[in-house]
């Protein structure tokens, strides 16, 4: 999907797929308020064509 003139499928698939992520991506524990008493943890990525960040903080079990 990202070549100039590419003709996109959308198929029964593909959007199955694309709802599962909607759907990872705003329940928890992705969303939640941040512990202001805790650190915070930054991943960085960075490439000739992205640029990424993850902000982060360990749960009460020490999982990030």
């Amino acid at each position: 999907m990202l070549k100039k003139d590419l003709t996109i499928k959308w198929t029964l698939e593909a959007k199955r797929s694309f709802e599962d992520v909607k759907i990872a991506l705003t329940q928890t524990p992705v969303l939640i308020s941040p512990m202001f008493d805790r650190y915070f943890i930054i991943f960085s990525f960075a490439s000739e064509h992205t640029i990424a960040a993850v902000l982060l903080q360990k749960n009460d079990e020490g999982f990030e």
